[in-house]
């Protein structure tokens, strides 16, 4: 049985990163302030299990602060 390009890992898809970068102080305080707020032993274990995502997997990259603003927009492959 043959298979597709997508099955043999060949996609087409364009992928960009968004990248929405707070400090951990302002990741607690925004939780504290939600109407349903995440248990902080669930986001002690989110925040240490972090794994930055692979930027070779994306077409295009953005960063962005806290407030949204866009900080930079890089796209793979340029310097």
């Amino acid at each position: 049985m043959g298979c597709n390009e997508s099955q043999a890992g060949l996609s087409h898809a364009l992928i960009t990163l968004v990248l929405f970068l707070a400090p951990e102080p302002e990741i607690y305080a925004g939780n504290t302030n939600r109407e349903h707020a995440v248990p902080t032993e669930v986001l002690d274990r989110q925040i240490a299990n972090f794994q930055f995502p692979k930027v070779s997997d994306a077409h295009a990259v953005i960063v962005v602060d806290g407030e949204g603003n866009p900080l930079s927009l890089q796209h793979v492959g340029e310097s």
